[in-house]
């Protein structure tokens, strides 16, 4: 990579937080993005990888299975991926998606993992980790910063709720169309943890705790 920082994300979602790292953080760097939604890559493809000069690629595909050669990675990213989501365990499928990180780091290099999950869930994880060569460096709890950045942006979350139901003319069917309208706000609020919804409570509440942990391949 001439010399530069290869990162990989797993989850990257639309690519925005791929650009800001590309564009503001590590200007240098190369990335991979990969989602397992192909809306989401199409919009990174279409608002983000052209004004990079080819150093971002979006690429859509499963996290659990990667066709990313092994050690080719400075930094894997992972951030509120839908993994790790059970009370006090580790699934088969999480295994894959750490070793699939494990795999694709260099020696040396590190994993970044951001995400607000069952708080019974993050001693089994780092657990796992341990046991197949990664170090855990450091780990911040942000739960308390999570639920403020939530609180701050209800407005403009519920905002963006509101435009995207009244675009589907399904929920415009009389009775049935209400409830179901109904039933796909909360759906979109409950992803987002938006106050008032159970995932944001769970924070409040400490069922669930958000963490950011810096994980370092064992050369």
């Amino acid at each position: 990579m001439d010399g530069r920082v290869h990162i990989v994300e797993m989850g990257c979602g639309t690519g925005a937080g791929a650009h800001h790292i590309c564009k503001s953080v590590i200007p240098q760097c190369s990335y991979e993005a990969v989602d397992m939604q192909k809306s989401a890559i199409q919009t990174c493809l279409r608002k983000f990888v052209p004004e990079l000069s080819g150093r971002l690629t979006a690429t859509c595909g499963n996290a659990t299975d990667l066709k990313i050669k092994n050690e080719t990675a400075d930094f894997v990213v992972v951030c509120e991926t839908h993994v790790t989501e059970f009370p006090g365990v580790v699934t088969p499928e999480d295994m894959i998606f750490f070793q699939t990180a494990q795999r694709i780091l260099k020696p040396g290099g590190f994993l970044v993992w951001g995400n607000a999950i069952p708080a019974t869930t993050w001693k089994a994880s780092f657990d796992y980790l341990k046991s197949i060569g990664m170090n855990v460096i450091e780990v911040r709890d942000v739960t308390e910063e999570a639920i403020q950045a939530r609180n701050e942006d209800e407005l403009r979350a519920n905002k963006y709720v509101t435009l995207c139901l009244q675009k589907l003319w399904a929920f415009k069917i009389p009775l049935l169309g209400a409830k179901k309208r109904k039933e796909a706000e909360m759906a979109l609020k409950n992803f987002y943890r938006n106050p008032g919804t159970r995932l944001y409570e769970n924070m409040k509440n400490r069922t669930d705790t958000y963490q950011v942990a810096l994980i370092q391949k064992i050369s």
